[in-house]
């Protein structure tokens, strides 16, 4: 195997760790979750409750992370005897 196949390789396996989930900015996680405003996902941030990841300035989530924090924020609906 030459030089220029294996790295060929490595950066086609590289790439295929990274694409495993879809990041978004906080204005396109806004706009794909209606639940979510700019100001709250930023708030969030700040307490450190959400994950996030920082490219340079910024701040991007995946998108399991945010189904995450839905998911871990779901609140059930109380079961209650029928009047009836």
């Amino acid at each position: 195997m030459t030089r220029r196949s294996e790295l060929e390789n490595s950066t086609a396996d590289r790439a295929e760790r990274i694409d495993r989930s879809r990041y978004l900015t906080i204005t396109d996680a806004a706009a794909a979750y209606p639940v979510f405003t700019r100001r709250l996902l930023r708030r969030l941030v700040q307490e450190r409750r959400i994950a996030f990841s920082r490219a340079g300035r910024t701040i991007v989530f995946a998108e399991s992370d945010i189904e995450a924090y839905l998911e871990r924020n779901r609140v059930e609906p109380v079961r209650s005897e029928s009047r009836f």
